[in-house]
């Protein structure tokens, strides 16, 4: 109520809102409290992002204000950080381990094979949601009766002799929730690309038409949006790969949206996926009875390799934080990396901002890249090296 009144209030007046506000905090007795806004991403009047940020200059050092979103808030996020007065949780601190995905499938699904509960983990990538909301759809332990198939694209990969089919639950909430949400021109990306298995910046450019596509998958890793780093393709640029629930959910979607275009997506797609290494799997075959058609434009050639940074920007790197990038390249979260040196996750959520400040990068993405280049370039021989 404060905020849709702080909406409607003059600006002038916003800075008296959020005092008495403050006052009211404050004189409550209580000895801790917090203050909760969920999705504060559907807010679109910038005057309550205003209002948040006039509240918390003065916020009462016994009151904590919890923010949930699926983007970072246009509040003053860098002073607070600067203070040590911000805590941030990212996709990744979030997300369940496999123990715990077994512990609640316990609660919520008795008896559900482990085989079950471990591919459903795998599937999600623990995302605690969609775990949730697959439990929930999860035939019990006592009825062998296996569901139905799922009208999307591609099949529900089986567990033993049964088949769960409790995506669809899952993709629903991804639609109305996610998808629904996002900038038109964002989500058209997306569904083109959902053709592909992995996201690389000369693939999605290809199949979607698009030659803005690296500024689409830079925004796409940086809303969270159920992907992980998949290392640099063979050109050194950053290359994302999409969580299966996700990129079955996107498929859905893309049949029914882009109906027409999808054959044609899925042509292109085949292009690439025969290019990804063998070990690779290839979930897109293009249809048997035509060859894939030309680009919508010409594959740019393969960018030379970029020089190795020098030897300083390595040096600048403590062990600890040369430990962490090492931990980022192999795609470890932020979560495995604090279990697998026994830090918070706060801290290495700090060893992270200090190394891409250090080598001046902007992203988990590029910090791989530029670690993968640099394991290239010490690998190669010595007389190699000085030809370059």
């Amino acid at each position: 109520a404060t905020l849709l009144a702080a909406q409607g209030h003059q600006p002038t007046h916003r800075p008296a809102l959020a005092w008495a506000l403050q006052n009211a905090l404050a004189a409550a007795p209580v000895p801790r409290g917090v203050i909760v806004i969920d999705d504060a991403h559907r807010i679109a009047d910038p005057a309550a992002f205003a209002f948040l940020d006039a509240l918390l200059e003065r916020l009462p050092s016994h009151w904590s204000l919890l923010l949930a979103s699926r983007q970072a808030p246009p509040l003053a996020l860098a002073r607070l950080r600067a203070l040590g007065e911000l805590a941030e949780l990212q996709p990744a601190e979030l997300q369940f381990s496999p123990a715990e995905t077994q512990a609640l499938a316990r609660i919520r699904a008795p008896g559900w094979p482990d085989a079950a509960v471990q591919h459903l983990h795998e599937r999600t990538q623990g995302w605690p949601a969609g775990i949730s909301l697959a439990l929930a759809q999860a035939p019990s332990a006592r009825a062998h009766e296996p569901a139905g198939p799922l009208p999307v694209p591609g099949r529900i990969p089986e567990c033993g002799a049964r088949s769960y089919t409790s995506d669809r639950a899952v993709f629903d909430y991804l639609y109305s929730e996610v998808l629904a949400g996002l900038p038109a021109a964002l989500r058209d990306f997306l569904l083109r690309c959902a053709a592909l298995s992995e996201w690389s910046t000369d693939a999605c450019a290809d199949v979607s038409g698009r030659h803005d596509a690296a500024e689409w998958l830079d925004d796409i890793e940086r809303r969270g949006l159920f992907v992980t780093a998949a290392g640099p393709d063979a050109s050194g640029a950053p290359v994302l790969r999409p969580h299966a629930v996700f990129l079955d959910g996107l498929r859905a979607a893309a049949q029914r949206e882009c109906a027409a275009d999808w054959p044609a997506l899925q042509q292109r797609a085949s292009h690439w996926e025969r290019a990804r290494p063998a070990a690779a799997a290839v979930s897109v075959p293009a249809p048997a009875q035509a060859p894939a058609p030309a680009p919508i434009f010409p594959p740019a050639s393969p960018a030379p390799a970029a020089p190795p940074a020098p030897a300083s920007a390595v040096c600048m790197l403590s062990a600890r934080e040369r430990e962490v990038l090492a931990r980022i390249a192999s795609g470890d979260s932020n979560k495995l990396i604090a279990r697998a040196f026994d830090l918070s996750p706060h801290t290495v959520k700090r060893h992270v901002a200090n190394i891409l400040d250090k080598l001046v990068l902007s992203s988990r993405v590029q910090a791989a890249a530029w670690h993968q280049a640099q394991k290239a370039h010490h690998h190669q021989p010595a007389r190699q090296r000085e030809m370059a």
